[in-house]
């Protein structure tokens, strides 16, 4: 690398739109930041495809395409995430992988690879884990649920169960490791395990991950058992859902953020002086509820440490690790760690001071504003700043009793308050994004698809969609033609396989400027320089995220984003996917025009897909303007009445968040139903967002109308009296009524509803999740 010139680091994650990889990016996204260097993120797949039996999963190997073009023309040192790219392949194979980028200085994450400098987490959580129950509860009967028998970090893991049974001189029957897949779809093979636990069924299984206790939990519910009495249960990885399982779930945090932080600060020592200083990632047990352990227990031994007892450096230092260790980021970046530390300092002398004084509401709220302003936003997670609450108080309520308590309770009143409305805050400007960015979503193939034959004005369109997704760079490199890939049943973790073309043609980019498009002369380079070329600005420091443009098995190119903040990454896989179906289907477009004799069957085909919505089988938002504008057209020359009704499925991410996507889906199923019977079959009903649902309605008096308004709340309530989901199906609508003689648009009528649905969301209260599931 010349000299001056910023280290470029990359990174191979499987995905950014799972979990773990997203947590690795985000903690080497801050780490790059804090050196000031370039960060590339290349989220392929995992090289052997075991999910062939998830079909959602079964054209994401074509992402392994994005690992050629990776050498030492545009990487420095390249850091690899072995447990989620290679964890299915043998020593031999991985170090096959890794073989191929001679040049590169490379490190292994997770796992051991013969001739490679490696970050491993420790073992220490998953053994106190085990010795957990051994030495707390008693407990000798203590069962594993492993992943897969190949898979090299299921072994590590499996490895240190027997070690901690044999050092306690339990025994460790042949039946009692299972063997399931680190998914939630094992269930059978839990199913069968417990069968043949059924002579000496354990007192305690602990599982491999968090997601396959979801299959236990099941099976446990199936038999009439009770977790964390009737049998006692742990996982690993500290997952989004364990905090709010019931009970929840004990597990091990395995610090994921502090994987990325730590490897991108040992890449640039080992850049720098050519030598790997070894380094492993500390993991830690989290105690709850699935263990035995009471509420109390839990709180004692985690705030332990925070009390008056200690100096107040000592003590500050204790809540600030203790709010790390709450908050579901493992990582806060120094400048939000500085500040986190002044704010508590500051309070902790207002409230338990020498001479303690009372924090006036506009003074407190100014402090929360400052604490939790938008750069802090990404890291200051409810969870953190709950406690900081909770440590804050207790120390606070340790320091001052009798007439004193009164001014303490009164300055934690207001931190609350002035909490709960920046949260509030916060909630609807990122629910007016999605929005905003729901609509963006949906103009992309629009707008490409309208350009036709005008790939200038394509691009252009492209260019401005993409820059209001909060993408604070982009460069779009397609390749001459396209290609396939491999098949499904070609897989291989040879790169070398991939006929990757050699050159990518630069079409579109935009730098913190205007766009630029290159002319048709410019815009051939060679594959490896999309980090190098004379249009590319190295000027700032960049965390790029570089993606694969693909449909099905045919490749159109690359794309590489900057995302604005470190909190949106994963939300680039969205931009992606919307950009390679409009790539497709504008392809479409130009093979039907090319055949006009054969177009009759296959335009009838597309018309039906273009205006359905696949998941819920109503219309998209195309069909229901398209429908909807010609019932209009009809009625213009009479004088008719009509409403249109906007409806938004509740809390839709939480679902997604806490029981997963499958659920979601279901969710927007139910809703989706539930509106159609409500309705008329004359009416027009279409999905127009995630959670998004609109109603046209002709011919129809106020006191109808309301009456469906009522029906719609009234299936909604009988559903979730009768169901057995955990969560809830909410449906919040607005309404904007209309005579056909006022000459309204389609557009301003669904704006109508849309800001009458948006002011009764802000007055509803919406309750998801079930007292079962809280």
């Amino acid at each position: 690398m010349e000299k001056g010139k910023r280290i470029n680091i990359g990174l191979f994650v499987n995905s950014i739109q799972n979990d773990y990889s997203t947590l690795v990016c985000q903690g080497a996204a801050v780490a790059a930041e804090e050196l000031d260097v370039n960060l590339l993120i290349v989220p392929g797949h995992e090289l052997k495809n075991t999910w062939e039996t998830r079909e959602v999963k079964r054209f994401e190997h074509q992402n392994n395409v994005l690992y050629t073009f990776i050498n030492s023309n545009n990487i420095d040192v390249l850091i690899v995430s072995m447990g989620t790219v290679a964890s299915p392949l043998n020593q031999r194979e991985r170090k096959e992988f890794l073989d191929q980028y001679k040049g590169i200085k490379v490190i292994a994450l997770e796992s051991e690879v013969e001739g490679y400098p490696s970050i491993l987490y420790s073992m220490s959580g998953l053994r106190q884990e085990i010795e957990h129950f051994i030495t707390a509860h008693g407990m000798k009967k203590i069962a594993y649920l492993s992943g897969p028998a190949n898979n090299t970090v299921a072994q590590e893991r499996e490895g240190v169960y027997r070690q901690v049974m044999a050092e306690y001189g339990l025994e460790v029957p042949e039946n009692y490791v299972a063997y399931g897949d680190f998914t939630d779809v094992c269930i059978d093979t839990v199913r069968e395990w417990f069968d043949a636990l059924a002579d000496n069924f354990p007192e305690v299984i602990c599982s491999a991950n968090d997601t396959m206790i979801k299959c236990v939990k099941e099976v446990c519910e199936e038999r009439g058992l009770k977790i964390g009495t009737d049998l006692f249960v742990a996982g690993f990885d500290d997952a989004a859902f364990a905090n709010v399982m019931v009970p929840p779930l004990t597990t091990v945090k395995s610090n994921v953020m502090t994987m990325g932080y730590t490897a991108v600060v040992s890449a640039v020592d080992y850049y720098n002086t050519g030598v790997f200083k070894k380094v492993s990632v500390d993991t830690m047990l989290i105690t709850r509820q699935s263990c035995g352990c009471s509420p109390e227990a839990v709180r004692e031994t985690e705030t332990k440490g925070i009390s008056l007892d200690v100096e107040k450096d000592e003590l500050i230092e204790n809540i600030i690790k203790y709010t790390i260790r709450k908050s579901s980021l493992d990582v806060i970046p120094k400048t939000q760690i500085r500040v986190l530390r002044e704010f508590i300092g500051y309070v902790y002398e207002r409230a338990v001071g020498a001479v303690p004084s009372p924090i006036s509401s506009p003074e407190m709220s100014k402090l929360v504003s400052e604490l939790m302003c938008e750069e802090n936003m990404d890291f200051f997670t409810f969870d953190a700043i709950n406690a900081v609450a909770f440590a804050m108080r207790k120390i606070a309520l340790e320091g001052n009793g009798g007439a004193k308590r009164e001014v303490v309770f009164r300055v934690f009143e207001r931190f609350f308050r002035s909490v709960s409305l920046q949260f509030a805050e916060k909630s609807q400007n990122v629910e007016s994004r999605m929005i905003a960015d729901r609509l963006v979503f949906s103009r992309i193939a629009d707008d490409m698809m309208s350009s036709g034959d005008d790939e200038s004005e394509s691009l252009r369109l492209l260019m401005n969609d993409i820059r209001q997704l909060h993408v604070k760079s982009c460069y779009l490199y397609l390749y001459n033609k396209s290609f396939d890939g491999l098949s499904k049943t070609a897989l291989s973790n040879d790169v070398a396989v991939w006929k990757r073309p050699d050159h990518v043609y630069i079409k579109a980019l935009y730098d913190n400027n205007d766009p630029v498009f290159p002319k048709p002369e410019e815009q051939k380079i060679r594959y490896d320089e999309f980090l190098t070329h004379r249009f590319f600005c190295d000027e700032r420091r960049k965390t790029m995220v570089l993606q694969a443009l693909y449909f099905n098995y045919e490749h159109y190119g690359i794309i590489l984003m900057e995302s604005s903040t470190i909190g949106l990454i994963s939300e680039i896989m969205n931009i992606t996917l919307q950009i390679s179906t409009a790539i497709k289907l504008t392809q479409f477009m130009g093979q039907l025009t090319d055949a006009l004799d054969n177009v009759e069957e296959a335009n009838r085909k597309l018309s039906m897909e273009s205006v359905t919505d696949q998941l819920t089988g109503i219309y998209n938002r195309r069909g229901f303007i398209s429908e909807s504008e010609k019932i209009l057209s009809d009625k213009r020359g009479n004088t008719c009445s009509g409403a249109v009704l906007y409806a938004d499925l509740d809390c839709l991410k939480i679902i997604n968040d806490t029981f997963g996507h499958k659920e979601g889906d279901f969710a927007i199923r139910k809703a989706s139903e539930i509106l159609r019977t409500s309705l008329r079959k004359s009416d027009v009903v279409g999905r127009v967002g995630g959670d998004e649902f609109v109603a046209f309605i002709m011919d129809i008096d106020e006191e109808r109308i309301m009456a469906v308004c009522q029906r719609i709340q009234d299936l909604a309530s009988s559903f979730n009296t009768e169901s057995d989901k955990p969560y809830n199906i909410g449906i919040s609508t607005g309404l904007y009524r209309f005579d056909t003689i006022d000459g309204e648009s389609i557009d301003q009528l669904m704006s109508g509803a849309d800001r009458d649905l948006y002011n009764n969301k802000k007055k509803k209260v919406k309750v998801v999740l079930k007292e079962t599931a809280v």
